[in-house]
């Protein structure tokens, strides 16, 4: 499992943690749970069964574009950003095994 770091413009670490511990957007949850089940309101079930899509869809993004030396937020293909939710104040990410 990947590990994901999240860094401010001064280095300094905002999240460090195994991917899943990624938060993800509440609009990207939903969506998916539409697109999967037609369903825009989630049984727990069915969350966390959209979520562990999710995460292997940012998974398989990270390790297409290999990140072991922080690269720029805005550097990730867009998917990321619509995915997670990341802190305002967010400027690099790193992601490791």
């Amino acid at each position: 499992m990947l590990r994901i770091r999240i860094m401010d413009q001064a280095g300094a670490v905002l999240l460090d943690k195994k991917l899943t511990g990624l938060p993800l957007r509440e609009s990207a949850i939903r969506d998916a749970a539409v697109k999967y089940y037609r369903d825009p309101y989630p049984c727990a079930v069915r969350r966390s069964a959209v979520m562990k899509t999710l995460f292997a869809e940012i998974e398989n993004m990270l390790r297409e574009r290999p990140l072991s030396v922080p690269g720029t937020i805005e550097s990730l293909p867009e998917p990321f950003s619509r995915l997670a939710d990341l802190p305002e104040n967010a400027a690099y990410v790193s992601a490791q095994n």
